[in-house]
């Protein structure tokens, strides 16, 4: 009965979290999610891992933003909207960014679509991509509901010889069979690539 409360008191300041537990079968989502949804969370990712026999539960839950990134799609297609991101690690030689996105739809997809988050240095060269269905193939965009907030990540590896230049991180969303017509981009032109190709995440100086 303490466990709750006590949750729910190291949360009150944070924007996402998780919850991970170990045992014989998962607690219910209704157990607590209710709990979680008052504080304005909601469930983003669910995850199952077999360590040594015994099943591990992962949940993530997210606050959904006020305003969201960026949008794909359109004119009547469906339509993928890049709720939020987060960067961790630097651009140093050597070393890999984790990215982490969150993301909603505004209807069941039909296809599954393959998400694209790119590294590109001063001329425009790619440095490195990462890319494949949400979640690493967990979450297909075909199992999306409408307006579900779905956790994603990819992580880049960065050479061991990154030269000084300022270095532009962006994202793409694709289907397999067409890898060159990315889906459109509904964006502010200040916050994207010429012509609103990609969104542009973040740009890096690296001296």
């Amino acid at each position: 009965t303490q466990f709750l409360p006590f949750v729910l008191s190291q949360i009150q300041e944070e924007d996402a979290f998780w919850v991970i537990y170990w045992r014989s079968e998962p607690i219910t989502e209704r157990q607590y999610a209710g709990i979680f949804a008052q504080a304005g969370f909601e469930l983003s990712a669910s995850l199952t891992t077999d360590h040594a026999g015994n099943l591990i539960y992962t949940h993530r839950y997210d606050r959904r933003p006020a305003d969201s990134v960026a949008a794909f799609g359109g004119d009547e297609r469906v339509t993928f909207s890049l709720e939020n991101y987060a960067i961790y690690g630097d651009v140093k030689a050597g070393e890999t960014l984790r990215v982490q996105l969150l993301w909603t739809a505004d209807q069941r997809p039909a296809l599954d679509y393959s998400f694209s988050v790119f590294l590109l240095d001063s001329s425009g060269l790619l440095v490195n991509n990462h890319d494949g269905p949400p979640l690493n193939g967990q979450r297909p965009t075909s199992s999306w509901a409408a307006n579900e907030l779905v956790f994603d990540e990819h992580r880049l590896a960065l050479p061991a010889d990154l030269a000084p230049g300022v270095y532009t991180l962006g994202v793409k969303i694709y289907h397999y069979l067409a890898p060159s017509e990315p889906l459109p981009v509904i964006c502010d032109p200040d916050q994207a690539a010429e012509a609103c190709e990609w969104p542009i995440l973040e740009q890096f100086p690296l001296d």
